[in-house]
């Protein structure tokens, strides 16, 4: 008890509730006093001073052993990272194209025939024509059509995935190790905690 323990005595009226205080004993984590004293001395301990000081924390830490438990979480979380995205350019591309086109020429004539045969009064007056000359030349004008547009925007989408890895924990068990008894015993129902 000066290392900080606790002493729990317990009688039972018949053998046949020994075994079942025992193992509530050891389930709820007791020490057995023999096999702590047998411990104690092989330290040194020559058995119960009544002048001797409580232990300090300090020395009660000492004796004992911690097992941490551990558990691992895992957490899930999100971020948002740049991947990319479309730059659209809008440039005047120029195209050499050629067509034919058939021009058509009206061409004056003037044509001297030799002839013999007697004039008329018809013949004798004045008179005058003019023969106009056409000539077809090409005309070119261009118009311009929307032939398709080409839009940017945004879309989001969302999906699921589905993450898979390892957490890791720690388990302690204690199990009971049986002491070699020593003369003077005291009655194996009597456990300490």
């Amino acid at each position: 008890m000066r290392r900080g323990g606790v002493l729990l005595s317990v009688d039972v009226a018949d053998g046949t509730s020994v075994e079942r205080v025992k193992a509530v004993l050891s389930s709820a984590g007791a020490i057995d006093i023999d096999s702590r004293v047998a411990q104690w001395k092989t330290s040194g301990y020559a058995g119960y001073d009544s002048t001797a000081p409580a232990y300090t924390a300090d020395q009660v830490l000492a004796e004992r052993k911690a097992f941490p438990v551990v558990e691992e979480t895992l957490e899930v979380g999100k971020r948002e990272v740049s991947t990319g995205g479309v730059r659209v350019f809008s440039r005047v591309r120029e195209t050499p194209v050629s067509e034919t086109v058939n021009l058509r020429e009206e061409n004056a004539t003037v044509e001297r025939r030799a002839v013999d045969r007697p004039a008329t009064a018809a013949d004798l007056t004045e008179s005058s024509v003019e023969i106009r000359e056409t000539a077809q030349q090409p005309v070119v004008a261009k118009t311009a059509r929307v032939v398709e547009e080409v839009v940017v925007g945004k879309e989001a989408t969302t999906r699921e995935e589905t993450i898979n890895d390892t957490v890791r924990g720690t388990d302690v068990e204690v199990e009971r190790v049986e002491g070699t008894p020593t003369p003077g015993t005291p009655n194996p129902a009597k456990k300490g905690i």
